[in-house]
């Protein structure tokens, strides 16, 4: 009998090479390994009701994952069910299809979002789609850093009016599309594109927005805008520039946004917030 391991290695790779997402610039990551993909998360949250959700993270320290609010607390409709609470969050950083090269899967002993991101109306507040995941423990059998780590990445606060309407934008994660295999949906995929703009909103959905928009990367923005091909599952991938060979964190992808995407801009707010988290956290019981 065959290794199923091995056979399974051979499905996502020839399911993937045939680019299921049609015309789009998303293609297979080749080797999850490399930085910074190897810090690139596929989360997966387990729901009160036993139901199951998945989304993209990415490691910024040896024990956390940043992500958006709504990969951890799933939303349809900016409508919260009892039923959708969650439970379990566990993240596999590298992940690629039966591929798991930094010991699976990985538990999370709590996790961080804003209280603001649902509005006593329970809408969703644009501003505050961001959160943070803790696992329980550092990883044990090989340090393999995390976004900022190292001289090639950066992670800091961003200034907006640094990033230009045209400037070329990048990402990586988990995106599916209803149909794909269970294997396939863990593939890692990148695409790149351009800023297109950014956004002061307040409430939100892939239908309707309330707020401002600019056309340039304003300095009042907390959403970016732009044009980097994502899919269901790609909610929390890393966006970022790349200047002279360093790779910067710029967004957290959101998804879609009426004619464009989206992406929570890591100003000096949420980087404050973030630490703020890392600093007070507290382990769920």
């Amino acid at each position: 009998m065959r290794d199923r391991a091995a056979l399974e290695r051979e499905v996502a790779d020839l399911g993937i090479a045939g680019e299921v997402f049609g015309s789009n610039s998303l293609t297979r990551v080749s080797n999850n390994e490399a930085i910074p993909f190897r810090w690139i998360c596929h989360v997966e949250t387990t729901l009160y009701n036993g139901d199951t959700s998945t989304g993209t993270g990415f490691l910024i320290g040896p024990r956390h994952v940043l992500t958006t609010a709504h990969t951890i607390y799933p939303m349809k409709e900016r409508k919260v069910r009892p039923e959708w609470k969650t439970i379990k969050v566990r993240v596999y950083p590298g992940r690629h299809g039966a591929r798991e090269p930094f010991g699976g899967g990985h538990d999370a002993n709590g996790w961080a979002i804003r209280r603001g991101w649902i509005t006593p109306q329970r809408e969703a507040h644009c501003a505050f789609d961001f959160g943070l995941i803790r696992l329980k423990e550092d990883f044990p059998k090989r340090n393999i850093g995390f976004w900022g780590s190292d001289a090639t990445t950066r992670f800091v606060p961003i200034n907006p009016t640094t990033l230009t309407a045209g400037q070329r934008l990048f990402t990586a994660g988990y995106p599916f599309r209803k149909g794909l295999n269970e294997l396939a949906a863990r593939v890692m995929k990148q695409s790149n594109g351009e800023i297109k703009g950014s956004a002061l909103l307040t409430r939100c959905s892939p239908t309707q927005a309330e707020g401002e928009t600019f056309t340039n990367v304003n300095a009042r923005a907390h959403v970016l805008l732009h044009d980097v091909d994502t899919e269901k599952g790609s909610s929390g991938s890393p966006l970022w520039i790349e200047e002279e060979k360093v790779k910067t964190l710029v967004a957290i992808h959101q998804g879609e946004l009426g004619s464009d995407n989206a992406g929570i801009l890591i100003t000096q707010t949420v980087f404050d917030q973030v630490q703020e988290w890392i600093r007070t956290f507290r382990e769920r019981r």
